[in-house]
């Protein structure tokens, strides 16, 4: 349900600040994983993979999309970021040096096309000229993603879901905080009660979300665990219709249904 929480919080607070704040108490609810895994005691190479992966997979991923959403509208943001596969596949094949089973290249496209359908009322700005820019600001974090998936499933297995949680947190907090808060106004920020629903979010969808996803990410490879990402979309129709009252058209359930075939495929569950 993030994709519903962040259309509420990005109508009531500067996207730039939400992410500050999100990231920056994310950072602090990780630190207990972050003092138990020692990151200090690594390799230094691991830590430097460590600090690049938080760059990644927190200002490399969100501030791209924050500048694009400026002129994009969810419909083309969500499509822009249904790439995300793709570029796993892309960055696992060069890794790895093997590529995707077929059963994941169709599932991948068949799922892309499940996101377009369901999206398509915004998609359209993504084919004005105006919007080239903010299009490759998308592009760039959805590849940011990729790239954050494919450099850090080997830690993710090496050091465990929970010490590469507590590394990549709190590193990638604290440079989006780093990054953020020094340009933003002060009249940015939002009133104090926000921060309190920012927190809670960041629990759930960042601390957990990371979580489960680097749990995953550490007994199953890259390529396979990227398709999975199709199931945001849907899950965002489901919170949108049932929580902010958003009427469910055609395009959204058979979008839907495609999305889920084009997983179930791409998983080996077809």
């Amino acid at each position: 349900m993030v994709p519903v929480a962040l259309r509420y919080f990005v109508s009531v607070a500067d996207p730039l600040a939400f992410s500050a704040i999100r990231f920056g108490t994310s950072a602090l609810f990780a630190l207990p994983l972050f003092i138990w895994a020692r990151p200090w005691r690594w390799p230094r190479s691991d830590i430097a993979m460590t600090v690049l992966c938080g760059f990644f997979a927190m200002p490399g991923l969100n501030i791209p999309n924050v500048l694009a959403a400026r002129t994009i509208p969810a419909g083309g943001i969500g499509l822009l970021s249904a790439t995300e596969p793709i570029f796993i596949i892309i960055f696992g094949l060069a890794a790895v040096r093997s590529g995707p089973t077929w059963r994941i290249v169709i599932g991948t496209v068949i799922a892309l096309a499940g996101v377009a359908l369901a999206m398509s009322k915004g998609t359209s700005a993504l084919f004005e000229a105006a919007n080239f820019g903010n299009v490759l600001y998308g592009l760039l974090g959805a590849a940011s993603w990729g790239a954050y998936t494919v450099l850090g499933a080997p830690l993710a297995r090496r050091y465990g879901g929970y010490r590469w949680t507590g590394g990549v947190l709190v590193t990638g907090g604290v440079m989006s905080v780093g990054m953020m808060a020094p340009i933003l106004p002060a009249e940015s920020w939002p009133a104090p009660a926000i921060y309190g629903e920012i927190a809670v979010l960041s629990l759930f969808s960042s601390l957990l979300g990371f979580l489960l996803w680097n749990y995953g990410a550490a007994r199953i490879s890259a390529q396979l665990i990227g398709p999975l990402l199709y199931l945001i979309p849907v899950f965002g129709i489901i919170g949108g219709v049932t929580i902010l009252g958003e009427p469910l058209t055609w395009q959204m359930a058979m979008g839907g249904a495609v999305i889920l075939g084009g997983v179930a495929i791409g998983e080996g569950r077809i």
